[in-house]
């Protein structure tokens, strides 16, 4: 069996502490959420080198910049998590990824509010968040970057114009 990494550990047992409900989606299922998110969102490489492996490997250095609105958050890891402040009218399933060398499956939660909650009691690392249509995505990385695509380029524009000005909100 696999050795878990200490923050994607600390994750589930904040999940678990704060009652917040995930399910563990299986690698064959989440290939399929993965090609959908990988075309809607990230640079494309050659279609031999994502048909030869086994699971397409995301990361924020992938994504397409001219369809995702970065902002840098300057100390925002040592605050509440950003995302948190964003009401959002999206109340359907968000799917979790964190780098897949970390964790290789999805977890999907009930809506992107309660991920949301477990996100800011976890530790800094690089994720992403979006739905099974592939409609948004928000990408976190350590060094202090959100990202947004899709309906997410408002949440993130919100917090790009008010900069780490939102984390004191909390």
């Amino acid at each position: 069996m696999r050795k878990v990494c200490f923050f994607v550990k600390d994750f589930f047992e904040k999940a678990d502490i704060l009652n917040k409900k995930y399910t563990i989606i299986s690698q064959d299922q989440s290939k399929i959420i993965l090609h959908k998110l990988y075309d809607n969102f990230f640079k494309k490489v050659s279609f031999v080198e994502v048909e030869s492996t086994d699971m397409i490997t995301l990361s924020c250095e992938d994504l397409d910049f001219t369809k995702i609105l970065a902002a840098h958050l300057p100390s925002a890891t040592s605050r509440d998590n950003p995302l948190l402040d964003i009401s959002t009218p999206i109340d359907k399933e968000a799917y979790f990824m964190f780098e897949q060398e970390y964790y290789p499956n999805l977890i999907k939660f009930e809506n992107i509010n309660a991920l949301s909650q477990v996100v800011d009691q976890s530790y800094n690392f690089n994720y992403l968040i979006f739905d099974k249509e592939a409609s948004y995505i928000v990408a976190w990385d350590s060094y202090e970057t959100l990202f947004g695509g899709g309906v997410a380029r408002d949440w993130v524009e919100k917090i790009k114009k008010i900069g780490c000005k939102l984390c004191l909100l909390f």
